[in-house]
This record gives structure tokens, C-alpha cells and sequence, in this order.
């Protein structure tokens, strides 16, 4: 009898340990995913990226597809432009491939090396079932992905190698003409300083549509926030770009943000302001992908004008949508 009763003793606590793994086991699940894509370098500012998730996961397990990005969405420096789902059976479950085409406006200074950035993949095995028949979902974050861009941008000019510096040598002549020059734009500056306050109040008492008040608020803060900046000066004309495109797109229903100069210039041909338009867009291409270091006082003009321009398009009207030339 002793020795049937020691025989059970270790039976049993050989089989103890077995039913908390066995749980374990069942707890953990059996889901995977990855990002791939079909190189991740080579590409131009403003080109269009694909990037794919690949997710695979057991029958029982529920995958949460609205959380991730849509198109439309802003991750990181990167604008969703388009999002496509495919769904497959497998021998163990459930396949996921979600195809991203993204796009991003980066500065040249910040094209090697930008980064698409972590993101959730929620999920609920069977247990994970609330009271109201839904899931409390588990979350996983994806690791990130760096896409490396060239520094150019695809257009009429490329960025110029550094040629040193052109200072002339230092004589008192030299020295005696800046002091003049100095001494001369003082009071040009100072009138010029007045009659932007001016143009600004007479600015804010006239009539805009919310468009245009947005656009225009939007480049106050940024002529405050950037103007004595010199090395924000990029970010300064991507901002100023920014706001005159989201403009377009509000007031004149053009999808400028996605476009390139040459379509948003296209698209104004005939126009009573498409050379105003075209040079301003010009200017800020040359900033931003050239690589051109503008004075303190093209700062100054180019909010100054894209402000004008905003006021302009407003009184003279948008291009037809039917087709290029006579405003509507």
C-alpha cells in the first residue's frame, strides 16, 4: 500500500507544472509582422514610397485593421497618399498585406536617412472577448523603417557643389562700404518695417473668406517665429510653401500638397496670376531643393508676396475646374 501511495505522490507532482505551461502556451500568440519593401533608397523628395506590412496570424486570432494609418494620414514626415488591403487563407489561419504608398516633403539638409516611424498593431486572442460582445485588444509595436532619399530633388536644377568661400579680401574700402551701405539701409528698413504694419492691420480689417484668414494668420506667426532665425531659414520657406499649398487645395479645391510645380502652374495657365504664382513657387523650389541661402530681405518679400498673392487669388478668383484660364 506504501509504495502504490509514494507512486501517486510523484505522479502527481510530475504532472503539476504541466497545466500552468500548457496555459502559457495557450496565452501566447502566434501572430507575425514585418515590413518590406522594394528598396529603400534611391528615391527623390516628393517621390512616391511603397512601403507593405505583412501580418500572419493564427484563425482565432482577431487583427484590428482600423488602427493602422489611412490615407489621408500624417506619420511622422510622411503623408499617406494611398492604402490597399489583401486578405489570404493559410494552412494556420489568416494572411494580411497592407500596401502604404507614402510620400513626404522633407527638407534636402533631411533627406539621408528619414525615418517612418514605429506604429500599433492591435489584436485579441478568444479570451480577449468583452461583456458588450467586443475585444480588449493587445497591443505590438512595429519597429521603424528608414527610407535613405537623395538630397535632390527631380526638376530643372540639382543642388551645386560648395565652391568655398567668395568673400572679397579684407581692405578698409571693403570694411568702409559696408559701414555706408549699413548706415543707407537703415531707414529703408525702418520704412519698410512700417508699411508691412500697415499692409498687415489694413489686411485684418478687410473681408477674407476662413480660407484666407487661416493662410494669412498662419504666415504672421511664421514671419515672427522664423524671420531672425538664419538657420531655420529652410523651414521657414517649407512652412510658407505649406501654407499657400493648403490654400490651393481649401479655396480653389486644387490638391496642390500632392502636385508638382509644373502641374500646379498647368493648372493656372491662362490665369491672370499664373506668373505671379509660378515665380513664387519658383523661388521657394530653389530654397528648399536648390539649395539657395536667400538674403534677409527675400524672407521678408516672400512672405510679403505670398501674402499679396492669397489677397489677389481671393478678388480675382480660382481657375475654372473644366479647364485653364478665366478664374471662376
Amino acid at each position: 500500500m506504501r509504495k502504490w501511495l509514494i507512486s501517486a505522490c510523484t505522479l502527481a507532482l510530475l504532472a503539476w507544472p504541466l497545466t500552468p505551461l500548457a496555459q502559457a502556451a495557450l496565452e501566447k500568440p502566434s501572430i507575425s509582422a514585418r515590413f518590406e519593401t522594394p528598396r529603400d533608397f534611391g528615391y527623390h523628395i516628393g517621390d512616391l514610397i511603397s512601403l507593405t506590412l505583412l501580418i500572419e496570424a493564427e484563425t482565432s486570432v482577431v487583427i484590428d485593421l482600423e488602427n493602422l494609418p489611412h490615407g489621408g494620414d500624417t506619420v511622422g514626415a510622411f503623408e499617406v497618399r494611398d492604402v490597399r488591403i489583401g486578405h489570404s487563407r493559410t494552412a494556420s489561419g489568416s494572411a494580411y498585406r497592407i500596401e502604404f504608398t507614402l510620400q513626404t516633403f522633407v527638407p534636402a539638409m533631411s533627406a539621408v536617412g528619414v525615418v517612418f516611424p514605429p506604429i500599433e498593431l492591435r489584436f485579441a486572442l478568444p479570451g480577449d472577448r468583452s461583456a458588450d460582445g467586443g475585444y480588449v485588444y493587445r497591443t505590438v509595436t512595429l519597429p521603424p523603417h528608414v527610407f535613405f532619399l537623395s538630397p535632390t530633388a527631380v526638376g530643372r536644377r540639382v543642388l551645386r557643389a560648395n565652391k568655398g568661400s567668395v568673400l572679397p579680401p579684407t581692405a578698409w574700402f571693403f570694411w568702409g562700404a559696408v559701414s555706408l551701405g549699413g548706415v543707407l539701409l537703415t531707414p529703408a528698413l525702418l520704412m519698410l518695417a512700417w508699411n508691412a504694419a500697415r499692409w498687415w492691420k489694413r489686411r485684418s480689417r478687410e473681408e477674407l473668406s476662413p480660407a484666407g484668414r487661416r493662410a494669412l494668420g498662419r504666415l504672421r506667426v511664421l514671419r515672427g517665429r522664423y524671420l531672425a532665425c538664419e538657420e531655420k531659414t529652410p523651414d521657414m520657406f517649407l512652412k510658407v510653401g505649406a501654407v499657400l499649398r493648403r490654400f490651393l487645395r481649401e479655396e480653389c479645391g486644387i490638391p496642390a500638397r500632392a502636385q508638382t510645380i509644373h502641374q500646379i502652374r498647368e493648372r493656372f495657365r491662362g490665369h491672370p496670376l499664373e506668373k505671379e504664382l509660378t515665380a513664387i513657387l519658383e523661388r521657394y523650389s530653389e530654397v528648399i531643393y536648390d539649395g539657395h541661402h536667400p538674403a534677409p530681405a527675400e524672407k521678408e518679400n516672400i512672405i510679403r508676396e505670398v501674402a499679396a498673392l492669397i489677397d489677389r487669388l481671393e478678388r480675382v478668383g480660382c481657375p475654372t475646374h473644366g479647364g485653364n484660364g478665366a478664374s471662376r
